[in-house]
């Protein structure tokens, strides 16, 4: 089994020389394609030096800062092998990665993807909440139960969800879905699972058994709360209309609606206040009609969303 592992870069000087080790200790890896997203630390250099020290690798710079999603495409784009895996530059695979994804493809000829569980570890061990969800040290993230094709359109199934750094994918899945939505420079990651998940076979993994791990620290993007609920906000509106169009469970619908709610009212307000709930009820026209318009406000860098 060959597989390409695209890692996008952004100032992650820190975490750089553990994740490439990490993937370059996995013997099904052929190609490792690292694309650099106009770093201002010393992680091109680094990308650099690692190119010239081994043949598997190789880098690229965007044009323009494009972000994670943007940078990911820019590296599925040069990739040559069938199987794809995608990994933070501040995250790292953990022994025997691919183990055992060769022998479960050949069982399962007709699934396009493996969704296995993952860890999360924090720089201090301790737990960090983060717009209606947290992040605890050793925490568990992946689908259960294991071995089995999920099916997105069965009801119950809402609060499970695995991510994209335990997946192996099928390069043919991008041509079926498309590649990660450029306009989402944060959640773009949940929105290319939903329409894979829509239209694609996914297996669960040993959900027993992390694969990788997400290394949550004090310099995740997600922790820039004006920028992380912006583009939530527009996940939620996309996977509200992708929700409806493509008539899946009331319960995701329910869901989507909320969300949007939420992002759309902290958006307006900047604030997460106590009488939020109140302020829903006035402002819950005009957040529907938001919802339901062609067109989203301009993103501000300057709003400070402070979220309790």
């Amino acid at each position: 089994m060959e597989v390409s592992v695209v890692i996008p870069v952004y100032n992650e000087a820190l975490y750089l020389d553990r994740c490439i080790q990490s993937v370059l200790n996995q013997s099904e890896v052929a190609e490792i394609i690292l694309v650099d997203d106009h770093s201002t630390d010393k992680s091109m250099e680094i990308c650099r030096r690692w190119e010239r020290e081994n043949e598997k690798i190789r880098v690229f710079t965007n044009t323009g800062i494009k972000g994670a999603g943007g940078a990911i495409n820019t590296g599925l784009y040069q990739t040559t092998y069938v199987y794809i895996a995608i990994l933070g530059a501040d995250d790292y695979f953990l022994p025997d990665r691919f183990k055992y994804d060769e022998a479960l493809f050949k069982a399962h000829p007709d699934i396009d993807a493996i969704a296995h569980s993952i860890k999360v570890v924090t720089s201090d061990h301790q737990t960090y909440s983060a717009l209606q969800t947290h992040f605890e040290d050793k925490q568990r993230i992946g689908w259960e139960p294991s071995f089995e094709v999920i099916d997105i359109f069965q009801t119950g199934n809402l609060k499970k969800h695995f991510s994209i750094i335990g997946m192996t994918i099928k390069k043919s899945v991008f041509d079926t879905i498309g590649y990660f939505d450029e306009s989402l420079k944060q959640a773009q990651d949940s929105d290319l699972i939903l329409r894979m998940l829509i239209r694609c076979k996914v297996l669960t993994g040993d959900y027993q058994r992390p694969v990788a791990v997400y290394y949550r620290h004090a310099h995740n993007t997600t922790r820039n709360f004006t920028e992380a609920v912006y583009y939530r906000r527009l996940k939620a509106k996309k996977h509200f209309h992708l929700s409806v169009s493509h008539r899946m469970p009331k319960e995701r619908i329910v869901k989507c609606f909320k969300d949007f709610l939420e992002y759309d009212y902290l958006w307006i307000t900047r604030g997460n206040w106590p009488w939020k709930k109140v302020g829903k009820i006035f402002l819950l026209l005009w957040m529907i009609l938001r919802l339901i318009s062609t067109t989203n406000p301009t993103y501000d860098p300057r709003r400070k969303i402070m979220v309790r």
